[in-house]
């Protein structure tokens, strides 16, 4: 019997080799769950996680969602009325919030550089502390949000996983945030207001 991307049309020998490699990589690296991430029409991110097994099953059959992700507004409420009678209009096909199908795209996988978390993998015990002076300087741990940020721009791991442009922003915005309380009379009030006011 085939499988839904014969159906659509898509599957070739590039693309079962694609699969075949996720598939490996998956069972090298014991990796449990598998997110398929896409975009709505908005830019906004939608995601589904799927145990390993399932995640290989879908890149052949798909991965089902409701109709409805596809109809938001930017406010994130259904701006179609998919459960009245000729509501859709044009888009018969989406009436009473049918379920879609997606197909993912095997040669856009990756390992997610955060996956120990997930994974809960146990770092060793700590001989040290991180802020002793028989530390190399490169090893210690910062002790002030001007050193944090200082290591942030340094450190290739997070600006590779966040974007060189996300970090930029959140430099650029904590350095406004220093200057403003380097200028406070008061800093001890100003910590106070900027940070605990809210609580």
């Amino acid at each position: 019997m085939s499988n839904f991307a014969q159906r659509c049309g898509i599957a070739t020998p590039e693309r079962d080799q694609a699969i075949a490699c996720v598939a490996a990589q998956i069972q090298a690296h014991n990796i449990e769950l598998v997110r398929v991430a896409w975009c709505d029409l908005h830019g906004n991110l939608r995601s589904k996680t799927l145990v390993a097994r399932s995640a290989i099953q879908a890149l052949h059959e798909g991965v089902g969602t409701v109709s409805t992700l596809l109809l938001k507004d930017t406010s994130d409420r259904t701006a179609f009325k998919v459960f009245e009678a000729g509501g859709m209009g044009d888009l018969p096909g989406f009436e009473g919030a049918t379920d879609l199908l997606m197909l993912p795209d095997p040669t856009r996988f990756q390992r997610l550089p955060w996956a120990g978390i997930a994974q809960q993998r146990i770092p060793p015990p700590a001989t040290r502390s991180p802020y002793a002076g028989d530390v190399p300087q490169a090893q210690q741990l910062p002790r002030s949000l001007a050193q944090a940020l200082a290591a942030l721009q340094a450190d290739s791991a997070p600006v590779a996983a966040f974007g060189k442009n996300f970090v930029n922003y959140l430099v650029h915005i904590k350095q406004a945030e220093l200057s403003r309380q380097e200028a406070a009379e008061d800093r001890t009030d100003f910590d106070r207001r900027e940070y605990f006011s809210r609580l």
